[in-house]
């Protein structure tokens, strides 16, 4: 009886501890869906082109020569048919998940693609330099106090995505999935002597080989004060950046358009290479630079450091751009720290928009943001001047643009003609047509460089 009775709590615990837990394929759910999506896809697309050229693919794949001979036909279609490189790519790899055992028997498929790759128009990444990002910024706060104060949070959201991203070596995606909870910043009972902010980066590309979790290191004290300032009053599980990657993309060129820097190529990647090639000039061990940024290899790295890339940026920059950047680091440097009220008020709209007080270098708040007691800072008698030059429009657009043309006016213009939408995937989610008619933008950069 006593038998009895301990064998069916047993098996109560045995099938309640199985209910419980998820149910999942440890060989399926290996892949993520987005890529196990594109391995479909791809293969479907190798799958109907045997079957239109009468080969037999479930024939062959025990035969290393030749499905090695029809990968490679199927590579020179697509390259004769002007598809994307990584739907080429993708259905290598969808054969090589399909059957393991083929995975390092298809070198020769593999060098039609490295053909493939040599052969398309040389694009790297542009490191953005230090004053450009902090010109921009100046630029960006601007936005979000006179030009354009409907969207005044996003503005702010901007100059501090950007300059986290430069400083915290982060990815684009690494940057978009950012959680106020994956930053520590600085407060008054940190025991730690360095300022200094963390951000986790969970779950980055290369997770599979440099772990799961990343932590990178932001010394920067401007950009630390303007996180905290950003996330005061930020619940935990907001992201950094609001929105999706579209509008990020959209309003950073928006800013570049304004500064006449869109010929430079500048992009989100841009960041990540920008800052690791300023750590090079400074004279940074380039082991430390790989450990900062989560590099897994120095051949990774490499594609990153690009000094003469940096120096020939600066020096491309035409008259009326150069003319607009120094004058934004000269005259509004005060910019370079976040203002001392709070970003958002009590009832969660934007207060400092309309009462604009930024910190002065002197300011130095050791608590977690500005000292609100009498709602201004005692730093702030000295920058009068310079508040009440940022609010009237009209100088702020003489000394910003030196042409003919207002930002203001540029703006308006931008309002009414959108920028296009440039996003791209290797594979078209409306159609099978999967054509790539246009280059490659930010994205494919960052994958294509993987």
């Amino acid at each position: 009886m006593r038998i009895g009775s301990a064998l069916t709590v047993l098996l109560f615990w045995a099938s309640t501890a199985s209910a419980a837990r998820p149910v999942q394929n440890l060989q399926k759910d290996r892949l993520s869906p987005v890529y196990r999506n594109r391995l479909a896809q791809s293969g479907a697309l190798l799958f109907n082109w045997t079957l239109r050229q009468g080969y037999n693919l479930m024939a062959v794949v025990c035969k290393p020569m030749q499905i090695n001979q029809l990968l490679i036909e199927f590579v020179q279609w697509l390259f004769d048919n002007k598809y994307a490189l990584g739907i080429a790519v993708h259905a290598i790899l969808a054969v090589q998940t399909r059957w393991r055992p083929l995975r390092g028997h298809l070198r020769a498929a593999w060098d039609s693609v490295s053909a493939w790759k040599m052969s398309r128009p040389v694009k790297s990444r542009i490191p953005i330099p230090l004053p450009l990002l902090r010109a921009l910024c100046h630029l960006g706060c601007i936005m979000a106090t006179i030009w354009d104060t409907d969207r005044s949070y996003l503005w702010f959201a901007v100059v501090v995505a950007l300059q986290t991203g430069y400083h915290a070596l982060a990815r684009p995606k690494e940057l978009l999935s950012v959680l106020v909870k994956h930053i520590k910043l600085p407060t008054v009972w940190s025991l730690s002597d360095t300022f200094l902010a963390v951000v986790n980066v969970l779950d980055p590309k290369n997770k599979a080989y440099m772990g799961r979790i990343q932590v990178r290191l932001i010394r920067d004290v401007a950009t630390i004060k303007w996180l905290q300032w950003f996330t005061d009053h930020l619940h935990e599980d907001m992201p950094l950046w609001p929105e999706g990657r579209l509008t990020l993309v959209r309003m950073f060129h928006q800013l570049l358009s304004l500064l006449d820097l869109d010929n430079l190529g500048l992009g989100l990647a841009s960041l990540r290479a920008g800052r690791a090639t300023a750590m090079l000039e400074e004279g940074c061990d380039i082991h430390k630079i790989q450990f900062s940024g989560g590099w897994g290899s120095l051949r990774n790295l490499a594609c990153y450091l690009q000094e003469a890339e940096s120096a020939h940026a600066m020096l491309s920059l035409g008259p009326s751009a150069s003319a607009r950047v120094k004058h934004l680091l000269d005259s509004y440097s005060f910019l370079t720290l976040p203002p001392s009220v709070p970003l958002l008020g009590r009832n969660g709209s934007t207060a400092c928009i309309g009462g604009l007080h930024h910190s002065g270098p002197g300011n130095d708040h050791s608590k977690h943001g500005p000292d609100l007691s009498d709602g201004h800072d005692p730093a702030e008698h000295g920058r009068s001047e310079d508040i009440a030059r940022l609010r009237r429009h009209d100088e702020i657009g003489e000394k910003v643009c030196q042409s003919r043309v207002g930002v203001g006016r540029t703006l308006r213009r931008r309002r009414r003609a959108p920028a296009p939408d440039t996003r791209t995937t290797p594979l078209d989610d409306s159609n099978h047509d999967c054509r790539s008619s246009s280059p490659e933008s930010d994205t494919g950069t960052e994958v294509g460089n993987t």
